[in-house]
């Protein structure tokens, strides 16, 4: 399974990995390559993919 984490705040990211376990891969939309300059830094969506 993975879970997208769309945030510009990397130490958000770490927590999200920090809290599932290793099987499931966290990901940013950075990892993705799509632009996240749109998204207010302090707005934090998840979707599960």
């Amino acid at each position: 399974m993975r879970i997208l984490v769309a945030t510009t705040n990397l130490g958000k990211i770490k927590e999200f990995q920090d809290i599932f376990p290793s099987k499931i891969e966290i990901l940013s939309l950075k990892d993705l390559n799509i632009d996240i300059d749109v998204l207010r830094m302090e707005k934090l969506f998840v979707k599960m993919l």
